[in-house]
């Protein structure tokens, strides 16, 4: 053959490579995903597969909310009430907005939320309280939530270091929180921050008569 059949072989070569090419692309499998992001859908691009701890792929700030401020109360009710179905709750945003609503409005409450590019992925909660053994005031941890895009990214270590900072400015001499016994990463986390597991006490709780 001559150079025109050469060139007509390279022509066909890549007519070839190119079909193949477009075949393999159309025949890839798109990704998607089931997560309900609702209004994190602005978060969607976080993977924390590719994260490691106390390295999260993109900044997280940390917000401290002790009054009621509609834009705040709606984006935390969110969480809220996702954390309350993760506890095994029906999910109820309008309560789990009065409810957080209603401890502002009281000064009962401090929150601290976790945003990643402005989307909330994580909150604190903590109650006041007091010791009257030691005089002084104290905090109760009650809520620590992060939702499944901030997880394994350090948000839920900034959390507990935002309300450990919060109480200690506070003149709180303790801060308190129940884990279960089946929370395995929880209670390391914890550890590894210093907390102490206590050995004293035991804890009971009577519940009113539902009969």
């Amino acid at each position: 053959t001559g150079q025109g059949g050469h060139r007509a072989n390279r022509r066909q070569r890549h007519r070839d490579a190119t079909r193949h090419r477009r075949r393999r692309a159309t025949s890839r499998p798109t990704t998607s995903t089931t997560e309900p992001l609702s209004y994190l859908q602005t978060a969607t691009s976080y993977n924390p597969s590719r994260a490691t701890q106390h390295r999260p792929l993109k900044p997280v700030t940390f917000t401290e909310i002790v009054g009621h401020v509609r834009r705040n109360t709606q984006e935390l009710a969110e969480l809220f009430n996702q954390y309350r179905e993760f506890q095994g709750q029906t999910g109820d945003l309008p309560a789990a907005r009065d409810f957080l609503k209603a401890r502002f409005d009281h000064g009962e409450s401090v929150v601290f939320i976790a945003h990643v590019d402005a989307a909330p992925v994580g909150f604190a909660q903590l109650y006041p309280s007091w010791s009257s053994t030691a005089l002084a005031r104290v905090f109760v941890l009650n809520d620590l939530f992060v939702h499944p895009l901030g997880r394994r990214t350090g948000v839920a270590s900034g959390l507990l270091a935002a309300a450990e900072r919060y109480a200690w400015s506070q003149g709180a001499v303790r801060v308190s929180l129940n884990v279960a016994h089946g929370n395995a990463p929880g209670q390391a986390l914890y550890v590894a921050r210093g907390w102490i597991r206590d050995e004293q006490f035991h804890a009971y709780h009577p519940l009113p008569d539902r009969r």
